[in-house]
Order: C-alpha cells, then sequence, then structure tokens
C-alpha cells in the first residue's frame, strides 16, 4: 500500500505517512470474509466485523483506517489540508 502510494505521488512524505495508514478493505483479510459472504451478513454483524478489524489495524499501529485503497485520495485531500 505505501509502495503505490508513493508511486502515485512520487513524494517521499507520503511513503511515510501512508506507513500508518491501515486499509480494512472489506473483502480482505483483516475482516476474514469473501466481498459476497460480508454482504450477505446481517447489516449489524457486517458493522460489527469492520469496525473490529478497524481496532485490530489501530492496535497494530496504524493511525487513520480507511475502508478501502479507492478512499485514499479523499484521505490524502484531507491530510493535505490539515
Amino acid at each position: 500500500f505505501a509502495g503505490v502510494l508513493f508511486a502515485i505521488t512520487g513524494e517521499f512524505v507520503w511513503l511515510l505517512i501512508a506507513a500508518t495508514i491501515g486499509v480494512i478493505s472489506p473483502s480482505g483479510n483483516e475482516v476474514g470474509l469473501e466481498a459476497a459472504a460480508l454482504e450477505a451478513l446481517p447489516a449489524g454483524e457486517r458493522v460489527r466485523r469492520i469496525e473490529e478489524a478497524a481496532v485490530r489495524l489501530r492496535a497494530g499501529g496504524a493511525q487513520d483506517v480507511i475502508a478501502t485503497v479507492a478512499d485514499l485520495p479523499a484521505w490524502m485531500e484531507r491530510r493535505a489540508t490539515n
């Protein structure tokens, strides 16, 4: 993930910042289900699993957590203006 961000921006500072971002990716390893299986869960269970994944990522050192890499441009914009 950090390498992709660096490749996109070419700025080393974003590489360092990206090292502290956790990406939940709803169908990724941290949630533990494929996209279809996650979508089939009741809404409350789906939210619980995603929130638990975010907690684990933060416990592992992520300072920010985004849902998918598609959310990265908006995250970068927020960081640039703060």
